[in-house]
């Protein structure tokens, strides 16, 4: 949640205990919560249109030429592909390239 959207909040008394065993540092990556044993990373650009929403989410600068260049781990092929068509036009899935193929097998199932 962004906290600088949330318009109000209320103390309850009900509380939650994490289990004894969590442990916060083995899910953090990159300082967000992440769980995978992959250590596979995919790498989108968006343009000037999509790349300031991406750093108001995110954080980070934008390139000189207004766009941002974006690297993630990967734990599911379908996120990275769900991630890129979620901004259309608007961003370009440069690597790994197998799922370069794997994002124009799910576009020509859509043009289908």
């Amino acid at each position: 949640f962004r906290l600088d959207r949330v318009r109000g909040v209320e103390g309850l008394e009900e509380r939650f205990t994490p289990p004894a065993d969590f442990d916060l540092e083995a899910i953090l990556r990159d300082g967000r919560p992440f769980a995978s044993e992959v250590q596979e990373r995919v790498t989108i650009r968006y343009s000037g249109r999509a790349a300031r929403w991406v750093v108001e989410d995110e954080g980070g600068a934008l390139d000189p030429d207004g766009r941002i260049v974006r690297e993630y781990p990967l734990g599911d092929p379908d996120w990275a592909v769900r991630q890129v068509l979620r901004w259309g036009g608007d961003a370009e899935l440069l690597a790994p390239s197998d799922l370069r193929a794997l994002l124009a097998a799910r576009l020509a199932r859509l043009q289908a």
